[in-house]
């Protein structure tokens, strides 16, 4: 698995933790709303080919923690008879069936300190013991939870863990993964099926709504994404602005890693289904608000950045500004998305293109990073070959960065 450093790595390690009960020592993220807690747990169950099961406590009863009860017919022996008797049994739930029926699996409880008091007691065995009712969970089920800071989840009614709960848990300070990671997941993870009718025909003389949408999106999305990351990349500060949990800005939209994906979306679907300007801007706050989408969209008309693709390809030239340094990272940014989204092997020419501009910056990190993190998808991109058939002087820039590695690199041993 290729994580970040940080809690990441160590909710791995207690997942591959051996304990007297199976595998996975307990553990409760905790963090603030929106800033990715259920997505990294996800992407972590995908790699680990695990089973992946969320339980959102706040919307969950009792009965799916305990078992849904039933009448049983049983035999009995009674003074040399054999008599049908009636009791109550309890029925697995279906996401403790489907848990046990994997190679391995992960239970999310996510919200942990905002369920019902009966369902958070019913859901203390699951974490204590293993077990839902009177069925035990298999060894290879690994138990993690999730919660938002106690000051947050009152608002929703939420309350401090119990003490004999909490001492069962591993507490895991859940903060903000690292922006270049974020950006990576946001801008590349984007991998549309097309879409396809289950009782469509073979044949179509007109196609579906969505196949229109879907035939449009990857580019639109792209665009999207690299405007967002660029943005947020010279705005470190707008990525999470929380509101006071009991101000009316509490239940609107604010601005998190999860809305400014959301974002994202807006605004890749606003120029698919060829939305008003003014449609446009609603979609948009809805998502972060209006005074911070003022801001985003201030910040993108006065960036101008040229076409990236054409960029790449040689048919325009950038110069970068050293008063505007924002402006370049923004432009490196659309061009590492645009070169990520070319065919494996046939993007030679640009890559040579894109590192040579990286070597007249290779002594501002700060403005490459994100680039240059999402030019090898944050490790995760299969580029070895490709940087190994670079010239050795553009083949030395990234050593001349420094601080910058990726698993491509490292396995490949450039220097």
């Amino acid at each position: 698995m290729q994580l970040s450093p940080g809690w990441q790595r160590v909710l791995y390690a207690a997942f591959m933790t051996p304990t007297r009960r199976g595998w996975g020592i307990p553990v409760v993220v905790k963090g603030s709303m929106g800033i990715g807690k259920t997505s990294i747990i996800e992407q972590m169950a995908e790699e680990m080919q695990a089973f992946f099961s969320v339980l959102t406590l706040s919307n969950m009863e009792a009965v799916e923690a305990k078992g849904h009860p039933f009448l049983d017919e049983i035999s009995v022996a009674i003074g040399g008879k054999i008599e049908k008797r009636r009791q109550m049994g309890y029925a697995p739930p279906d996401w403790a069936l489907q848990s046990n029926q994997a190679l391995r699996a992960i239970v999310f409880l996510d919200e942990l300190n905002q369920c019902l008091q009966q369902t958070f007691a019913a859901f203390a065995r699951v974490i204590n013991e293993r077990a839902c009712g009177s069925y035990q969970l298999g060894e290879h089920v690994r138990i993690v939870a999730a919660m938002n800071p106690t000051n947050m989840a009152a608002a929703a009614g939420g309350v401090d863990l119990p003490p004999q709960t909490a001492n069962r848990l591993c507490h895991i300070d859940g903060s903000m993964p690292a922006f270049e990671q974020f950006a990576s997941w946001l801008a590349l993870n984007e991998t549309p099926k097309p879409f396809e009718l289950e009782s469509a025909a073979i044949s179509r003389a007109v196609e579906e709504p969505e196949e229109i949408v879907m035939r449009q999106w990857a580019e639109a999305f792209a665009k999207a994404s690299s405007e967002v990351i660029g943005y947020l990349a010279a705005r470190p500060g707008k990525q999470l602005v929380e509101p006071d949990p009991l101000s009316p800005e509490a239940s609107g939209a604010w601005p998190s890693r999860r809305s400014w994906e959301m974002l994202t979306r807006a605004r890749a679907s606003s120029w698919v289904h060829n939305l008003s300007g003014e449609e446009a801007l609603m979609f948009e706050s809805g998502c972060i608000g209006k005074a911070h989408t003022g801001e985003f969209r201030t910040w993108i008309a006065d960036q101008d950045l040229p076409n990236a693709r054409q960029w790449l390809q040689g048919q325009i030239e950038f110069e970068s500004d050293f008063t505007r340094l924002d402006r370049t990272q923004a432009f490196l940014i659309a061009a590492a998305i645009e070169w990520s989204r070319m065919e494996k092997h046939k993007r030679q020419k640009e890559l040579e293109r894109l590192v040579g501009f990286y070597s007249t910056l290779t002594g501002r990190r700060d403005t490459l990073v994100a680039s240059m993190h999402l030019l090898s998808g944050n490790g995760k991109q299969e580029i070895k070959e490709e940087i190994f058939a670079l010239p050795i002087e553009l083949r030395k820039v990234f050593s001349q960065i420094g601080t910058f590695k990726t698993t491509a690199l490292a396995a490949g041993g450039i220097r």
